[in-house]
């Protein structure tokens, strides 16, 4: 497993598979505001998406919280949220 902490690119805040953790969770909150026709507030899981990769924890958890205030508390999100905390711990 070639390079799990290496620098490839200008995310350096984040690790590789950081990355790839972070893209699974903004899939799933894509598929979530879809399956709620909410698909107008996609923009919000851009900025999370960024605001994640820059290791910004208040605007992360802020954007997030806009996030399930528009969907709801579904138990995905919670999942996603209880990941979001560990995150950045």
């Amino acid at each position: 497993n070639q390079g799990d902490n290496s620098i490839t690119n200008f995310e350096s805040k984040v690790s590789t598979q950081q990355i790839e953790e972070i893209n699974k969770k903004i899939e799933e909150i894509k598929k979530e505001l879809v399956r709620n026709n909410k698909e107008n507030y996609l923009d919000l899981v851009g900025i999370l998406e960024k605001s994640l990769k820059d290791k910004d924890e208040e605007k992360a958890k802020s954007i997030f919280k806009n996030i399930r205030s528009v969907i709801g508390d579904t138990e995905k999100l919670t999942h996603i949220w209880t990941w979001l905390i560990n995150f950045f711990n």
